[in-house]
């Protein structure tokens, strides 16, 4: 019958296709967050936004009832109506309100010193805002957690043993221990980065995968037929990573557009779109 051949035929090896009965090597990754400490910066139409929104809101607001509350001459009531002038300028362009005419600059009482009373009342500790750049920021510091304020930090180490890439932290399942995903996660976890840290493992599923092919000047190579890694989301609470960590020999907090630059390209591939933009 046509689509038979008899047991006699001689098949050529390069029709035979042999199964790979390797296995697998099971491992998972811990994306470490470090999650913004300030807001992001506006942008130019944000910014123009609000400034309109506060004009609109500071021309409309009812007037305060300042005789109500301050007695006519008193030292309050020149603070107060100082405090009103400097928040009119900032509202209005210098204290005068759209359309209308420059204010002159000479005005009655201009140059006078302040009493001593005001002049104590003006010396009252004012709020200072912090720079949103730290001192990590200006000197480059990677390993910082100060840096980078207002965007998602995430942590790449380079291990002392094997594969001297920049990779997420983690290793290898341990199958004779039966232990789960989510228990080797967070076991290598504090094994490679130290037992400084404070972290949170946000589930027990991943949310992410990896298929690798592992380095063939390696001896896995000839064990494995590849490497399965699922990777897990943590936040870290407090702490630092410990350098002295025995399998650790460099590590740092990169933003995702650094990480772009500092990863492999089949790696970046495969944890681009598990990381923030911001």
């Amino acid at each position: 019958m046509s689509g038979t051949f008899s047991s006699s035929e001689e098949i050529s090896p390069s029709r035979l296709i042999i199964p790979n009965k390797l296995p697998y090597r099971i491992q998972t990754a811990i994306l470490l967050n470090r999650s913004p400490m300030l807001t992001h910066p506006p942008t130019p139409f944000e910014t123009a936004y609000y400034e309109y929104n506060a004009h609109i809101a500071r021309a409309l607001f009812n007037p305060f009832p300042k005789d109500f509350y301050f007695k006519p001459g008193s030292v309050l009531e020149k603070q107060f109506r100082r405090e009103e002038r400097r928040r009119e300028k900032e509202a209005f362009n210098w204290g005068r309100r759209p359309g209308s005419q420059k204010r002159p600059s000479g005005r009655r009482g201009q140059g006078k010193r302040p009493s001593s009373n005001i002049g104590i009342m003006a010396k009252e500790e004012e709020e200072v805002i912090m720079p949103r750049r730290t001192e990590a920021d200006e000197k480059g510091d990677v390993k910082s957690l100060d840096r980078k304020g207002h965007r998602n930090l995430y942590l790449l180490i380079k291990k002392s043993k094997g594969r001297d890439d920049w990779r997420l932290p983690g290793g290898t399942m341990d199958l004779q221990a039966q232990e789960l995903l989510h228990e080797t996660a967070r076991r290598e976890l504090y094994a490679e980065c130290g037992a400084n840290l404070d972290a949170w493992l946000v589930g027990r599923h991943p949310i992410g995968f990896m298929d690798e092919q592992l380095p063939l000047d390696t001896n896995l190579s000839t064990h494995f037929a590849g490497c399965k890694t699922f990777i897990f989301k943590a936040h870290i609470l407090a702490g630092q990573i410990d350098p002295s960590a025995a399998s650790l020999a460099d590590f740092a907090w990169l933003t995702k557009r650094e990480i772009k630059r500092a990863v492999t390209p089949d790696y970046w591939t495969n944890i681009q779109n598990i990381l923030s933009d911001f």
